[in-house]
């Protein structure tokens, strides 16, 4: 019954296989003695456990068309849950930390700056100068602020667009990128800096902005939303 030093036990690979399922099978069968269902794989045997691992962990887990096995009622949901849900956490968590990064000052100084603001390094062979051309929105918001204040520390030439309320359209693109084509007809350009009249200044806040970046060098830019008079009223001041 003893083993000498000398003696030694042969051990195959479907022997390991068998091993290390053992404790789950005996788990298995212990639970179904008592009534009860250990887990969704209803293990059979150490044949049944070989089986599980190969389609899980093991060589035939990307094989397609496998005969189902008598005993899968639902192959290991919750070594799915188990695996799947410790990654979907992970992808909601990087997201929620993008939503947070991503309208940062710090962040498009970084994309810009790879792009091309590094050609205004001074004394590189690539260094040049850089003229941003056709660049407006409808409204003060996130972007808008954090490029304005680029352009200032860049001290960046630019042209902003347009100067005209009115633009010649002949289609739109909805909120999925489709084009939806129309007969040409003359459409407002909320982008504008003249209101329909050609007289009236549309926004004051983008005036004072670009008249920051009119200046040489350019004067820093205010890197703050404006207070909104319609929901704060008299407390924005003025």
């Amino acid at each position: 019954d003893d083993l000498s030093d000398d003696d030694s036990l042969e051990v195959d690979d479907n022997t390991m296989e068998e091993l290390a399922c053992f404790n789950l099978c005996v788990r298995a069968h212990v639970e179904e003695g008592l009534g009860r269902r250990s887990g969704p794989c209803c293990f059979t045997g150490f044949r049944s456990c070989r089986l599980a691992q190969r389609r899980t962990i093991g060589p035939h887990w990307r094989k397609k068309n496998l005969p189902r096995a008598s005993w899968d009622c639902g192959l290991c949901i919750m070594f799915q849950l188990c695996i799947g849900i410790p990654w979907v956490l992970v992808v909601l968590a990087s997201l929620w930390y993008y939503a947070f990064l991503a309208p940062t000052y710090t962040r498009i100084e970084k994309e810009l700056d790879s792009k091309w603001g590094f050609v205004l390094e001074a004394g590189h062979e690539y260094t040049a100068p850089v003229w941003m051309g056709e660049f407006g929105t409808g409204k003060r918001g996130t972007y808008w602020v954090n490029f304005v204040r680029y352009l200032a520390e860049r001290d960046v030439d630019w042209g902003y667009w347009p100067l005209n309320p009115e633009k010649l359209t002949n289609g739109y693109f909805d909120d999925w990128g489709h084009w939806h084509p129309h007969p040409e007809q003359w459409d407002e350009d909320t982008y504008s800096v003249l209101e329909l009249d050609y007289m009236t200044v549309r926004e004051p806040w983008r005036q004072l902005d670009l008249h920051a970046l009119r200046q040489s060098p350019a004067a820093p830019v205010l890197n703050q939303q404006p207070c909104q008079r319609s929901v704060l009223g008299s407390t924005c001041g003025g």
